[in-house]
């Protein structure tokens, strides 16, 4: 059963209410049938996000390798990757211009 069958249809029409009973009752919760840790209050997400050293961006399909995307990179890579996209979408870009970028 996924998650989403889990939850249910009023659920994911408004997921509000069990947003703040989580924030309220278990910030942190660990779904061990599906491997994911689930993190609902404001310091969980944010220490999650700026803590790479403990916390990783990577993801994999259910058995599969680890995506080779940059969203789902860790900096000093992400940082790299997301410099070299930022110029593509500031005022200073080439209007219609290609961007080219060697990525190793």
């Amino acid at each position: 059963m996924t998650i989403a069958e889990r939850i249910g249809n009023a659920v994911r029409r408004n997921p509000y209410p069990l947003y703040a009973a989580m924030r309220r009752l278990r910030p942190v919760l660990h779904d061990r049938i599906h491997g994911l840790w689930l993190l609902f209050d404001y310091a969980g997400v944010h220490r999650a996000l700026s803590d790479y050293q403990h916390f990783s961006s990577r993801a994999a399909p259910p058995g599969g390798t680890p995506l080779d995307w940059m969203i789902f990179t860790d900096p000093p890579r992400h940082t790299a990757l997301r410099a070299i996209v930022t110029r593509a979408f500031t005022p200073h870009a080439p209007p219609g211009g290609p961007l080219h970028a060697t990525i190793c």
